[in-house]
Parts: structure tokens; C-alpha cells; sequence
């Protein structure tokens, strides 16, 4: 099954988490008011609905490329990174 959450278009909602928005270029539309994009939630997308583009195939779907793990960046790390920045380097 083709998730939005794994599509590159995919966009999270960063304050509810319940509203997920789809920034696939065609569906995409200007506010009269402001010049804003208006954002087109990504179950309403995916829906049945006349309005939407995408629909329940996932035709829009992109699949999102993998992200390179960074283990400086990476807030997990071993314990034998751990005592190896205690410890120094292991000759």
C-alpha cells in the first residue's frame, strides 16, 4: 500500500499532527486574499472525492528517498560510542 507518509510530497502537520498536507505541485492553489498556497490535506486527497487528484491509487505518489543515516547527527549512539568520548580514541 502506498502511504502519504512515505510519499515525497508528504508534508506533517508540525502542530496537531492531524492535518498532513499533500505539496504536490498540481494540486496546488493560490489564496485570492494573500497569495499563500492553500493547503490540500492529504486524506482529502486520497479520497473518493470528485476534488481530489490523487485518489485512493495514490496516482500522485512519489516514493520518498531513503534518508542517509548520520551518526554525528544521529541522537542515538551506541554504547561503545559512548565510552569511546569518555575514554579517547582506541589506539
Amino acid at each position: 500500500m502506498k502511504y502519504c507518509k512515505n510519499c515525497a510530497w508528504f508534508k506533517p502537520d508540525e502542530v496537531t499532527g492531524n492535518y498532513p498536507t499533500c505539496l504536490e505541485p498540481s494540486v496546488q492553489e493560490e489564496s485570492p486574499v494573500d497569495g499563500k498556497p492553500i493547503p490540500k490535506f492529504c486524506n482529502i486527497q486520497r479520497s473518493d472525492y470528485s476534488i481530489s487528484l490523487c485518489g485512493p491509487d495514490a496516482t500522485l505518489f512519489t516514493e520518498r528517498a531513503p534518508a542517509e543515516f548520520n551518526p554525528e547527527t544521529s541522537k542515538y549512539r551506541t554504547l561503545t560510542d559512548e565510552l569511546e568520548s569518555e575514554q579517547g580514541a582506541r589506539p
